[in-house]
């Protein structure tokens, strides 16, 4: 076949570039297809994504939804009835180590987030149990509490320090500083934190108190309000059982 080059493009070329401009476009085609499934894909994501958020968010500021997500978990939250007391924290706490979470007892965001997505039965870390001695009312660990970690093993703190710096925790009794020792009676929820009441005695007083701690983890805790000091919020973490501290003051935990 002879073919005209000059001029003109011939009908081979022509022939080419029709089954070239078919396929571009139905490739173009599939790519804007591809693209409206993937965006909508990704609308649906991002709205599962919002209402898992809202939901989360809904645990925290409803205690009435919190009691009744951890009822319907099979934990046994009590009564729906918005005041989560002692058992709401103690069904909390076992959800949190079933699944994989520090026992605080408050519903922080992982746990909020855990909630969202748990089944009833099912449990990444099933029976992990509560740490020794820990529970509703008892939340950390006995030991001794300081604001500053390096006051563990440095010198011995001066008595004007001793009520901002120190807290002594054994079960249910904390001393803030060397004075105003307080049994706990019980613990509830509050906006998210930890509010405890008790029978608190300062010298030859004696009368109730309530103070609201953030429970970090067992071994830490932020302090909002106490009913001994004003020192704002301040975070204390718990000194080793063998520091130089803990060893001044061993006789309180015999």
């Amino acid at each position: 076949m002879i073919t005209r080059r000059y001029g003109f493009m011939d009908a081979i070329s022509q022939q080419a570039i029709r089954r070239f401009s078919r396929r571009w476009a139905a490739r173009r085609r599939l790519a804007r297809g591809l693209a409206m499934i993937a965006g909508g894909c990704v609308a649906v994501f991002l709205a599962g994504a919002q209402m898992a958020q809202a939901q989360a968010e809904y645990y925290l500021a409803n205690p009435k939804a919190l009691q009744a997500r951890l009822n319907a978990l099979q934990y046994d939250a009590g009564e729906v009835d918005g005041y989560p007391g002692p058992q709401t924290r103690n069904a909390l706490m076992r959800f949190q180590v079933d699944h994989c979470l520090g026992p605080t007892g408050q519903p922080d965001l992982a746990t909020r987030e855990a909630l969202v997505s748990a089944r009833p039965g099912v449990a990444p870390c099933a029976n992990a149990g509560l740490p020794p001695g820990i529970t509703a009312n008892t939340p950390r660990k006995a030991g001794i509490y300081v604001s500053n970690p390096a006051m563990c093993d440095g010198p011995p703190l001066a008595p004007d320090d001793y009520p901002d710096a120190l807290r002594i925790i054994k079960g249910r009794s904390i001393t803030f500083g060397v004075e105003g020792a307080c049994e706990i009676r019980r613990t509830d929820i509050r906006s998210g934190k930890t509010l405890f009441r008790g029978k608190c005695t300062a010298g030859p007083d004696q009368f109730k108190a309530r103070w609201l701690f953030d429970i970090l983890s067992p071994e830490e805790f932020v302090e909002w309000s106490g009913y001994y000091t004003d020192t704002g919020i301040t975070t204390f973490r718990k000194c080793a059982d063998n520091s130089a501290i803990r060893m001044r003051w061993k006789a309180w935990f015999q």
